[in-house]
């Protein structure tokens, strides 16, 4: 697919290395981990985020050699993504350990139930546990993030969710990977609530979604990304990865997304 290439002005602001969240290619990992990632960087990413071995359906591959593999391919895991029991004191010295061998810097809370985010207690649990959680990475030298969906732009007393996590966790124990994808179906505005967040996203997932309101390639759909990559860093961001929830050719999607991001200059 060709796209009209434009000034590179625009991508001189960016100045940010594309990469490529590996959910959107969990199956064909699940058939060949390394000859996906080999494919992945053959496809022109540079950096990748990480996602449980349980989410793609294998044994968990080491970080020793999950690292020696992304090295041979010129990829970095800049983050990785946990779930809400993986910051459980009893499990989360291993997620940093993990984090650590990998070259990750930051350390991604990948979902949380609406349930959860809707009964008050199991709220302030939450909010306990990202204290707690976050100060522990903190003081190991990396960085917890949020990854909103949807849900966290449900109101509770008038107020999006995702507010209220942000102002009950402090900025510098919490920051917030956007997933500008689920934004857009929650029907915000992504390049308003990047806006509303600045100094706080430091990741951000690019995914885009049709008039129908079904995920598609970056720039197939109706978000306006070329305004909103500017704006991302002038905003502090300084990573972004490409998702795309479900495809029928995965790896045809994320070149489909990246060829529309190097239209425009993405190196």
């Amino acid at each position: 697919m060709k796209f009209q290439r434009i000034g590179m002005k625009m991508w001189e602001i960016m100045l940010i290395p594309p990469g490529l969240q590996l959910f959107t290619v969990r199956k064909e990992l699940k058939k060949d981990y390394f000859g996906t990632l080999k494919k992945i960087a053959d496809l022109g990413y540079q950096t990748v985020e990480l996602i449980p071995a349980n989410v793609i359906g294998i044994e968990e591959i080491p970080a020793p050699e999950q690292r020696k593999m992304l090295d041979q391919l010129g990829l970095r895991a800049v983050s990785m993504h946990v779930s809400q029991g993986d910051l459980a004191p009893d499990r989360l010295k291993e997620q940093i350990q993990f984090a650590r061998e990998i070259g990750a810097s930051y350390i991604v809370l990948r979902i949380v139930s609406e349930e959860t985010l809707l009964d008050e207690q199991k709220f302030q649990s939450l909010i306990a546990l990202l204290k707690k959680a976050g100060t522990e990475i903190k003081k190991s030298g990396f960085q917890l993030v949020y990854h909103n969906h949807a849900q966290e732009f449900l109101k509770v007393n008038g107020k999006y969710i995702l507010d209220r996590i942000f102002e009950q966790v402090g900025s510098e124990l919490l920051k917030a990977e956007l997933d500008l994808g689920w934004v857009q179906k929650a029907g915000a505005s992504p390049i308003e609530v990047l806006e509303s967040y600045k100094g706080r996203v430091e990741l951000i997932h690019i995914k885009d979604v049709d008039k129908s309101g079904n995920f598609t390639e970056v720039g197939q759909g109706i978000i306006p990304y070329r305004g909103i990559l500017k704006k991302a860093r002038e905003t502090g961001v300084k990573y972004f990865f490409v998702e795309q929830d479900e495809s029928q050719h995965p790896l045809k999607s994320a070149a489909i997304s990246l060829d529309y991001l190097k239209s425009f200059g993405a190196k």
